[in-house]
């Protein structure tokens, strides 16, 4: 064998296209890569187009060695291994994962990220087949390290990486495969991504306590904590972490402390002070859990969960029964179950707006407390209670639904029925950071607050910062009509809007609501109210039905609000109309200029005086912030508009909505004899604002309708009809690009199909046979 700098002597020559399938050929190309590294790049290529060719796994065997050498630092050729392995597969099992399996177990020091690059791309290339094998592989009872190290990458790039198995298959490999930090890297980054910094700490602090996981796995999670949280201090000194902690002691347990330490304490940054708390882990437990390990766990700390259950039943179901009438009458049994179960979380509020506080037994025993604070930080609201122990109640998410009692002294987060997953990942060890800072920024005050009497306080209803008009509505609106049905709503003090305001000021929708009590906000919920001031409670609302009560003042309000001089008027349709939702980027129709306009002339064959009424973006009323972070979005959507305007031929049947306000997307949607829109906020623009039949389009997966959330939530409103598609495998183009989120892959429709469910709708809506 020559050495690496000397050229390819006169009587060696490559290969030809032609003779590329001769197992010679291949031999001499595997030599020629080996000794000649000056034309590696040159060789190489020229060996996959002769290995993909003559698909012989002799050859294919003899290759790996010496492809090994360079597809470890080259990425590139790492892809072009990936489609070589998945052409000599099979649908059922991949002989390209098998032979991918074997390159990363032949080598000694088992890259983990070329394995990520091969896995990834055969993911990629047959994501169907790939992901059926990582799935038996984790049911298996003993996978190998390799095999389950293989299975979490795949699952990683087909299922999304907050998806519960591949969550589960990266703990698994991390587990198995202690030696290498890139897959720990890899899910910290996830986790970091989806629940932001301090709760990957927090969630590792629980992989290292894995039941049953080797000491060795352990000890390297806990080695590679450590590096990473080094990162995250800030040059916190070792006596300032000392006083963070006593400061947090002292808080918890009702003592005023050292007066100079609460002050020193509250110099300190906030983020350092985060990190500083980071090394105090939180046990979540299930409330309801009879786990016998659970239940000791609870023993050892003192917390009998018997009354903290009933009063959890007590505080977590509908009690109203006006709102429980209203949810029943949706007809459907197992839907009216399902909007009462998932409703009940929410209940804690008007609870707390009825009585003007909220009151729990103390996890550590002795009697029951009144809440004596609430703090609202980055999407969850504390209440504290002094108990033996300062602890606290929790809840979050769009409708603000209860998520655990905290108790922070002993460690032990008990969560709250359905809200479990949400109880895994937000915010405990960093929310620590900014309720000490807050303490001890207040010290007087905390300890004012925590000492003075219980009873009732003014309460400060808080409508959150949302930038999605059906989340507003849906889950922040459908609070106050709670409040207003059952005639809770002039219990508050005051309402705190956030812009942007959808639908325009809270105050036309609420006449009953003085205006002088609505205060319209700009920024978001960050913004600081009093802290520990006795006098009131902070109670953000929200809700997940959507009672007719509702839509009615929407209805009322955006047909008294004054149109803009050039929208079009919905007075102007002579004939149907068919109110058709486009999206661009994600959960998209493929292809839709030329889908749409062909759905649309096999209307027109039947209904030649339909009107088209094309949504996109619409924006809130008399705000200009969304509309110019939008732009972009909405100026693809006209393009869309354009396009089908174009193929179709006949502009004057189309009226566009891209860009027009609520007001006008209103408007048309009651005016609507049929739709067809994507699942999601498109839908619920039409469906919850019309009477009319409609139709969602979206991947098979979620054709059932209990998996599209939004569209059976609302009182009164007719159920869609859903067309099921193919999803797209990363089509790009002008206006149809990869989701940036997983489960939004944009879908492939037969046009066809499409128009023959709407026109049985419309024929049905229009009194035809």
């Amino acid at each position: 064998m020559q050495s690496g700098g000397t050229a390819a002597p006169d009587d060696v020559i490559s290969p030809t296209p032609s003779d590329l399938a001769d197992e010679f050929a291949i031999r001499q190309l595997i030599s020629l890569v080996e000794q000649w590294p000056e034309r590696t790049n040159h060789n190489l290529i020229k060996l996959f187009a002769a290995l993909k060719s003559d698909g012989d796994r002799v050859l294919l065997d003899e290759a790996i060695p010496c492809i090994a050498r360079f597809t470890a630092s080259d990425r590139a050729h790492a892809r072009q291994l990936a489609s070589l392995f998945e052409t000599l597969g099979t649908s059922d099992r991949p002989d390209g994962i098998r032979a991918g399996l074997g390159f990363a177990a032949a080598r000694p020091d088992r890259p983990t990220d070329l394995i990520g690059v091969l896995m990834q791309n055969l993911a990629t290339v047959d994501p169907a087949a790939a992901a059926g094998w990582a799935e038996r592989t984790m049911m298996e009872p003993a996978p190998g390290p390799v095999e389950v190290m293989a299975a979490a990458w795949i699952l990683r790039s087909v299922r999304g990486f907050d998806d519960e198995l591949a969550v589960q298959a990266m703990r698994r490999a991390i587990l198995a495969n202690p030696a290498d930090p890139t897959l720990l890297r890899a899910w910290f980054e996830d986790r970091q991504q989806q629940l932001g910094v301090l709760e990957a700490f927090e969630l590792m602090d629980r992989l290292a306590q894995e039941p049953g996981a080797p000491k060795t796995a352990r000890l390297a999670v806990q080695r590679w904590r450590r590096h990473k949280l080094d990162e995250y201090i800030q040059g916190l000194t070792p006596e300032q972490a000392a006083d963070c902690r006593a400061v947090w002691e002292d808080h918890l347990n009702g003592r005023p402390g050292d007066a100079e330490q609460w002050a020193r304490v509250s110099e300190i940054p906030q983020q350092s002070i985060r990190a500083a708390m980071l090394s105090m882990p939180t046990r979540t437990i299930p409330l309801d859990s009879d786990h016998p390990y659970d239940l000791g766990v609870l023993r050892e700390a003192g917390i009998d969960p018997g009354p903290l259950r009933q009063w959890a039943r007590d505080l977590l179901q509908v009690h109203s029964p006006e709102w429980r009438e209203a949810i029943v009458e949706r007809g459907n049994p197992s839907i009216s179950s399902h909007v009462l179960k998932i409703e009940g979380p929410v209940m804690w509020q008007d609870r707390f707006v009825r009585d003007g506080t909220l009151s729990c037994p103390c996890p550590l025993g002795g009697g029951t407390v009144s809440a004596f604070d609430s703090l609202y930080e980055r999407g969850v609201i504390y209440y504290a209670f002094a108990g033996k122990q300062t602890f606290y109640f929790m809840a979050g998410g769009y409708a603000m639904r209860s998520i655990a009692l905290w108790c922070p002294g002993v460690g032990i987060l008990l969560s709250l029925g359905e809200s479990e997953i949400l109880a895994e990942s937000p915010l405990v060890p960093g929310s620590i950071g900014r309720i000490l800072k807050r303490v001890a920024e207040n010290r007087e005050a905390s300890l004012a607050a925590r000492n003075a009497p219980p009873g009732p306080r003014e309460i400060k209803v808080v409508v959150r910062y949302i930038r999605n008009f059906a989340h507003q509505v849906w889950n922040m609106y459908s609070g106050i009509e709670r409040l207003a049905t059952q005639g809770l709503l002039g219990r508050a003090s005051r309402v705190i809007h956030f812009y942007p305001n959808f639908f325009g000021p809270l105050a036309p929708l609420y006449p009953e609501l003085p205006g002088e009590l609505v205060s319209e906000v700009r920024g978001t919920e960050e913004t600081n109210f009093q802290p520990f001031d006795t006098s009131e409670f902070i109670v953000p609302v929200g809700g997940y039905f959507m009672g007719r009560g509702l839509r009615r003042r929407i209805n009322r309000a955006m047909s008294e609000y004054p149109p803009h001089p050039l929208a079009p008027d919905p007075a102007d349709a002579s004939g149907p109309v068919i109110w058709i939702g486009i999206r661009v980027t994600d959960k998209a129709w493929v292809d839709q200029e030329n889908g749409i306009a062909q759905m649309c002339r096999q209307i027109l064959a039947e209904y030649p005086e339909a009107t088209f009424v094309i949504d996109g973006f619409t924006l809130p009323l008399g705000e200009t912030e969304v509309a110019r972070d939008w732009a972009p979005a909405m100026a693809r959507m006209q393009e869309v508009v354009e396009g089908i305007s174009a193929q179709l031929g006949r502009p004057d049947r189309i009226v566009s909505l891209v860009g027009q306000t609520m007001r006008e997307a209103v408007i048309w949607a009651g005016r609507a004899d049929a739709y067809v829109a994507p699942r999601g906020t498109s839908q619920h623009k039409v469906g919850w604002f019309s009477d009319a039949p409609g139709i969602i389009y979206t991947d098979a997966a979620y054709a059932r309708i209990n998996l599209l959330p939004g569209t059976w939530e609302a009182e009164g409103i007719p159920r869609p009809v859903v067309v099921s598609g193919v999803p797209d495998t990363g089509m790009e183009g002008s206006v149809q690009i990869r989701p940036t989120r997983p489960k939004m892959e944009n879908i492939h429709l037969d046009a066809t199909e499409v128009a023959n469910a709407l026109l049985a709708l419309l024929r049905r809506r229009m009194g035809r046979s």
